[in-house]
């Protein structure tokens, strides 16, 4: 979950949903708490893959659970796998 939010929030931050201040404010509080904010070294394709397993998915859509603000979010469908391999790789460590 917890690598899951710094990706989720740059998507944000790409879609204009939210100021790049919420994105560094966050990763800082998860590395307070030692909490992971980059991936691991994972082929982004096996990565794509799995996101299409995830829990969110409805029918064919994957659902991104995007904030919009500090303790705000919404639900959305418009990423595309090409910002989806961008955002992977700003993770990536």
């Amino acid at each position: 979950v917890a690598i899951g939010m710094p990706i989720e929030c740059s998507f944000s931050v790409r879609l204009g949903l939210v100021e790049k201040a919420v994105e560094l404010q966050q990763n800082d509080l998860l590395a307070r708490f030692g909490l992971p904010t980059k991936l691991r070294d994972l082929p982004h394709d096996s990565i794509i893959e799995h996101v299409n397993y995830d829990k969110k998915i409805l029918g064919n859509i994957t659902r991104w659970i995007l904030p919009v603000g500090i303790g705000r979010a919404v639900v959305s469908s418009n990423v595309n796998e090409a910002d989806l391999l961008a955002v992977l790789k700003e993770h990536s460590s």
